[in-house]
């Protein structure tokens, strides 16, 4: 169809048709002249680019369609033939092509005449003598036809195999199982498909294995909070028996059993809200609330509800917190949870150096809140395990907990897009800093 619009003209090929189909009729014709030059007239004003000449044996003229009447001389005839066929290409060039037939015994002439410029632009030829030299020539053809194929083929296996592999790893995979990563070299896309597998497949079991780790500490802690809830039960049904059957009779005896009642029923409160912070572990970022408010104010008021705990331990407590409004954007529960957290650690592990450090700086676009202490400290191993959920039993700074504290502070601090840093030297001094984004507002007004 692109030939047929973009590619018009003669060819040689059915110019050759054209004279032969033109020299039978000429010949079946025979002696009748009239016939034969009406059919050449006819010829002429289906295609008027073509001239015809009609010569005879001896080459004297009989007709010709541009209206020539004087005979065609050797030379000229020649000098016709010339460059052909390489004139079929040539523009500008004259092409002349040579037919014939016979009449009445005798050799008959038909010349084909017309310029160049009305032959098709490209055009291919192909001339074959015997099969051989057809084979010869279709060796090449399908060499280069059939050659893509093979490669076609050998890139597919070889794609379609490595496919394979990966699909049965990934149908094979197991989290708990052993880790078998899938050897590749390749720098395409399979290649890294394979490399991201592996990697996925090294997280996946990571993190299988921290949760399940995660999950024998939280069934350990339930199931110690639940043998912790057994013994202080059993002494308040045994102390509300005791005052319902009106066993006790002085009012001292029942004095100190209704306190014994009431201490028993609040460490029952405390556990059973740890319990509760086991359960909320995981929904603190969906809970947060940011609401711009004076972060220094949350911290006086915050400290002082632990003035008469440090003064009942004779704990030193060093409070620093600037008298301007320090404005930031925080969720005042989350935020005060976190803090709480941080200073009964620090009375709880660190209260035997007697001393509790409460500061609040401002550090460019960031505020620093760091609770110190004066206890024995964390050695560097534990460091890196301190803020893993229901990591405890630290024997450096003693006490027992839930494990859940620290976890807690730094879960705290993702939610508000910051971060908690730890130092401690053994003996001396213990911080943690929660490290907040300042408010912008806060920002500009000290800029």
């Amino acid at each position: 169809m692109i030939g047929l619009l973009f590619n018009q003209g003669y060819t040689h090929q059915n110019l050759n048709e054209l004279g032969d189909q033109l020299s039978r009729e000429a010949e079946q014709a025979g002696a009748d002249s009239e016939q034969i030059l009406e059919r050449l007239a006819d010829f002429r004003k289906e295609h008027p680019l073509i001239d015809l000449a009609w010569l005879g044996a001896n080459g004297e003229l009989h007709y010709a369609t541009d209206g020539r009447t004087t005979d065609y001389d050797m030379n000229e005839l020649m000098n016709r033939f010339l460059n052909m066929p390489s004139s079929l290409w040539e523009k500008g060039a004259d092409i002349t092509l040579l037919f014939d037939w016979q009449r009445e015994g005798r050799q008959q002439f038909l010349v084909m005449m017309l310029p160049s410029d009305v032959m098709q632009g490209s055009q291919i030829f192909v001339y074959i003598q015997d099969s051989a030299q057809f084979i010869q020539l279709l060796l090449p053809v399908a060499l280069f036809i059939v050659t893509p194929y093979v490669f076609a083929l050998f890139f597919f296996f070889r794609l379609n195999r490595r496919l394979q592999k990966l699909n049965h790893a990934m149908n094979a995979f197991d989290a708990n199982g052993s880790l078998m990563p899938i050897e590749s070299q390749s720098k395409d896309e399979i290649g890294q498909l394979t490399r991201s597998f592996n990697d996925m497949s090294a997280r996946i079991r990571s993190n299988v294995a921290r949760i399940q780790e995660l999950e024998v500490k939280r069934k350990s802690l339930i199931a110690d909070i639940s043998h912790d809830l057994r013994t202080p039960l059993t002494m308040i049904i045994g102390y509300a028996e005791s005052l319902d059957g009106q066993v006790v009779k002085l009012p001292e005896e029942r004095k100190k059993f209704t306190s014994n009642l009431l201490r028993r029923a609040r460490y029952m409160e405390v556990l059973l809200q740890k319990l509760l912070e086991i359960a909320q572990l995981d929904t603190y970022k969906d809970r947060v609330q940011f609401i711009r408010q004076d972060l220094g104010e949350t911290i006086r008021l915050i400290a002082a509800d632990y003035i008469p705990m440090v003064e009942s331990l004779s704990i030193d407590m060093d409070v620093h917190i600037p008298e301007e409004p320090l404005y930031a954007s925080f969720d005042q529960p989350l935020m005060e949870r976190a803090l709480r957290n941080l200073i009964e650690n620090a009375l709880q592990h660190g209260g035997e150096g007697n001393y509790l450090g409460i500061f609040l700086n401002k550090r460019e676009d960031h505020v620093h809140i760091t609770i110190a202490d004066h206890g024995p400290g964390i050695d560097a191993v534990k460091q890196k395990l301190i803020f893993e959920r229901f990591y405890r039993g630290s024997e450096a700074r003693g006490g027992e907990g839930l494990g859940l504290g620290l976890s807690i502070v730094q879960e705290v601090a993702n939610a508000h897009k910051g971060r908690v840093h730890m130092e401690s030297l053994p003996n001396e001094k213990t911080t943690f800093t929660l490290i907040l984004p300042l408010d912008p507002g806060t920002m500009r007004a000290s800029s």
